[in-house]
């Protein structure tokens, strides 16, 4: 179990790191290009259509349903 200074050192390390991050990010010369979604969609356009089309999930649960399966094998006591 930790104990509550090492719950507060943990936290103040991770602060000081988000902090660090931030400034970081602030310190970068370059930006996003402001034409770059023109860019993006100069790249789609030279893709085939089958890979643009957008995708239809006709069962978007299927990936939860089989996790929850493989998962309540776990509660099985012996």
């Amino acid at each position: 179990m930790t104990s509550e200074n090492e719950l507060r050192a943990l936290m103040l390390r991770r602060c000081r790191a988000l902090a660090e991050y931030e400034a970081w990010e602030r310190r970068r010369s370059h930006g996003l290009p402001p034409d770059l979604f023109a860019q993006l969609d100069a790249i789609r356009s030279l893709m085939p259509p089958e890979a643009v089309a957008p995708r239809i999930n006709h069962d978007s649960y299927a990936g939860v349903r089989h996790m929850q399966q493989c998962l309540a094998v776990l509660e099985v006591q012996p």
